[in-house]
């Protein structure tokens, strides 16, 4: 059974005055990185934090963790997921 057999879930919502992002992945995990090491780039609207990464993916460490969903993937096993990004209008 490899994650793109599985219908895919929601792993993350966010909503502003403007849009929903709504994120769906047959992941596991998500990583998160704020942007806190971004470069000050005035012109270009850019900040630290001045942004967001959100990416599924199997659990850090999971090789370690017989408990944890595998990330091990060999020929008879390959790699494969469904991640979808939607953006809806803000209701």
């Amino acid at each position: 059974d490899t994650n793109a057999t599985r219908e895919p879930r929601s792993v993350a919502r966010l909503d502003t005055d403007l849009f929903t992002l709504q994120i769906d992945s047959t992941e596991p995990g998500l990583q998160a990185y704020s942007g806190a090491f971004l470069p000050t780039i005035p012109q270009a609207g850019i900040a630290p934090l001045a942004g967001i990464a959100l990416e599924p993916q199997g659990w850090p460490g999971a090789v370690h963790h017989p408990d944890f969903p595998s990330v091990i993937h060999t020929p008879d096993h390959p790699y494969s997921q469904i991640t979808r990004y939607t953006l809806h209008p803000a209701t």
